[in-house]
């Protein structure tokens, strides 16, 4: 995945230097690689070189993304404790039910060992399935825009992972704000440029209210 994303960005790289080379501006040379960028960061780059500041702009960029990386290692890593404790909950509970209760009624009835081995395997065989198709399940979801939207909204309403989720969300919607308003971007579109980082629909649309006030004129 790495190696990919390396060679995207070189081809990236080589793309935009051989359009300025040929008398493009930045801007024109970055119109149709905002997705390689996202919204944000491009709109950043092309508002900090019409403002003459597109060294600070890069620099703060550079920083904001390591802020990001940093935030989502933290979060990775505040969510991972109680995950696994959740899948070896569902584990225990699951070979439990398909072989902890089955050998103890088959006890006192003379089964041999090699019986309550093969009990063990299948029942381990059924975990794993069970497992690979809720593994399934999840990237079946991934794939789907609406249905990984209803996760990711009711995801946010547990409390301990959605406090967390909103935290990494508004942190990297307030520091993409500010870089856009410092690139000389108005309000109104330093709002819109931000929200493109966020991808969930329900705070989406409520920065979408707020970005419809400041253009109204509204505090």
């Amino acid at each position: 995945a790495n190696s990919s994303t390396k060679k995207q960005v070189k081809l990236f790289s080589s793309y935009i230097v051989k359009k300025i080379e040929k008398g493009k501006s930045l801007k024109e040379a970055m119109a149709n690689y905002s997705n390689v960028l996202g919204k944000a960061y491009t709109a950043l780059i092309v508002a900090g070189e019409q403002a003459g500041k597109l060294d600070e702009i890069l620099s703060d960029i550079l920083i904001n993304i390591k802020r990001e990386e940093e935030i989502k290692s933290n979060l990775i890593g505040k969510l991972t404790y109680p995950t696994c404790i959740f899948f070896m909950a569902i584990a225990v509970a699951l070979l439990f039910k398909f072989f902890i209760l089955k050998a103890f009624s088959l006890m006192g009835t003379g089964v041999c060992f090699s019986a309550l081995l093969m009990l063990l395997v299948t029942a381990i065989i059924k975990i794993i399935v069970i497992f690979a198709a809720f593994l399934a399940g999840c990237f079946y979801i991934y794939k789907n825009k609406r249905l990984f939207n209803n996760f990711i909204a009711f995801i946010l309403n547990i409390r301990i992972f959605g406090n967390l989720m909103k935290c990494y969300y508004f942190l990297n919607f307030f520091s993409v704000f500010s870089l856009a308003y410092s690139a000389g971007i108005t309000s109104a579109e330093s709002i819109n440029l931000s929200a493109s980082v966020i991808k969930v629909p329900e705070i989406n649309k409520k920065l979408k209210k707020a970005e419809n006030m400041v253009y109204n004129g509204c505090e």
